[in-house]
């Protein structure tokens, strides 16, 4: 949490956070070749079912839709002896059980109050490693 703390900013009204990069964290490669042989198995999968591709395409068209430039979907991928991204970064603490903790204190009042929390997420930026 002091790493977060340290790195925390706030920029044209947007929350602006680091990664938690490990301190032997190296620059990570590119896999443009990794990602494009999975994107050229994505589009014959999607090819070859028009409701799967419906799904996917309407998913995308609502990630642009809502600024959502950059998605990394399996952080664990990698070229052969080159690090991943899930490597490079710290791991945090585990907030499944106070999760579970709130849902449980949540159904003992009366009365409750919810937000959807979609727009507050899309008000965070990362900072590019530097």
């Amino acid at each position: 949490m002091a790493e977060f703390s340290k790195t925390y900013q706030t920029e044209d009204n947007r929350r602006v956070v680091s990664l938690p990069w490990k301190p032997t964290a190296s620059t990570l490669p590119t896999n443009m070749a990794n990602a494009k042989k999975r994107f050229d198995s994505l589009q014959k999968r999607l090819q070859s079912n028009d409701v799967l591709k419906k799904e996917y395409e309407r998913g995308m068209l609502n990630y642009i839709e809502q600024e959502h430039i950059e998605i990394i979907s399996d952080a664990s991928s990698h070229d052969p002896g080159m690090p991943s991204l899930n490597v490079t970064l710290e791991v945090g603490p585990n907030l499944l059980p106070e999760t579970v903790e709130c849902l449980l204190r949540f159904r003992t009042h009366e009365f409750s109050i919810t937000r959807d929390g979609q727009q507050a997420f899309l008000q965070l930026s990362l900072r590019k490693k530097g």
